[in-house]
């Protein structure tokens, strides 16, 4: 069965900040954890974070409109220093617009070791 998803403009429906609620939303239902929002400002490369234990999970949320250059440009000279040096259990992508399959795989590829499941990048 193929089911077709709705491509939302989260761009125009949010600002920055309400995307981040949504995504925190999202995420707590689908992972079944509570995840923390950080204040406003400078977030050292974490927007969303649920820390238990050894499990370290941050989340990286970014809201462009459909500006894959942009996005790319940003992902790599500061958001893959930042993730390194956080050295989660798992990192979390998630973006406003639909990548293509070649634009997940580019940055599955940059974040190589950081990024450790496709999924997880939204």
């Amino acid at each position: 069965m193929n089911i077709k998803m709705p491509n939302y403009d989260f761009h125009n429906c949010f600002s920055p900040r309400e995307f981040e609620e949504f995504v925190q939303d999202v995420l707590e239902i689908k992972e079944q954890v509570p995840f923390e929002i950080s204040g406003r400002g400078k977030d050292g490369g974490i927007d969303l974070r649920y820390w238990e234990g050894k499990t370290k999970i941050i989340v990286q949320v970014k809201c462009y409109q459909n500006n894959y250059r942009q996005l790319l440009s940003v992902l790599r000279s500061q958001e893959k220093q930042k993730a390194m040096v956080l050295n989660p259990s798992r990192y979390i992508l998630v973006v406003s617009f639909t990548l293509e399959l070649r634009q997940k795989d580019e940055i599955y590829q940059l974040f190589e070791g950081i990024i450790k499941n496709r999924e997880d990048i939204i």
